[in-house]
């Protein structure tokens, strides 16, 4: 734990002596901890501050500063990550799944978070589809489907062009914590091929 890290957020009343160590302990101004897991430890026992709307906290591991709504701890909105794969790789396979490089990034999230991706598909069959879409791990598990896919035909008058593929997507209620968005793909039928894909995520 750095310097300024507690394991308890103390609660003082009428009559009660101040050290040195109490004074200094909070003039950092807000609350310090190693992780959450010890933030979340630091409120409620006896002879400590009870958690409520409007606490604000940092946690040294992923260098976060947090607020609580109420009922949730919050990140402060801005974590924003982004990752692009420039190589084509190709999946025969008619669910979601991973290609030979995995495009992902990782994010510290409250419950909401705007996901934008982009990718170059192609198909080697006639009038046959491929598919992008992206899957939550982490905190939070949400599986890649065509709910929230982006859909390309690729005409049989056109077949070995890349055509671009683009789309976006608001998930909400994530579980708040470290979340990863990862790009998967699909076809229907054939062999769809992918280049230039890329993924942006900002918490909100």
């Amino acid at each position: 734990m750095g310097i300024n890290a507690q394991t308890s957020v103390p609660s003082f009343s009428p009559g009660d002596t101040l050290t040195a160590a109490n004074v200094n302990l909070l003039s950092n101004g807000i609350a310090v901890f190693s992780g959450t897991a010890t933030r979340d430890a630091a409120f409620g026992s006896a002879g400590e501050k009870t958690l409520a709307e409007g606490q604000f906290a940092f946690t040294e591991d992923t260098n976060t500063t947090w607020f609580y709504t109420g009922a949730v701890w919050s990140p402060i909105s801005g974590n924003f990550a982004t990752a692009q794969t420039n190589s084509a790789q190709a999946t025969t396979s008619t669910t979601y799944v991973d290609l030979a490089t995995v495009t992902s990034v990782t994010v510290i999230t409250g419950t909401s978070a705007l996901c934008i991706w982009h990718a170059a598909g192609n198909n080697a069959s006639n009038n046959a589809g491929v598919y992008v879409s992206v899957a939550v791990s982490g905190a939070t598990t949400v599986a890649a489907s065509d709910t929230i896919a982006n859909y390309l035909q690729v005409p049989s008058s056109s077949l070995g062009i890349y055509f671009p593929i683009h789309s976006g997507h608001i998930f909400t209620g994530l579980t708040a914590g470290s979340n990863t968005f990862t790009l998967k793909y699909r076809t229907n039928p054939g062999t769809a091929t992918f280049d230039t894909r890329g993924i942006q995520v900002l918490a909100l």
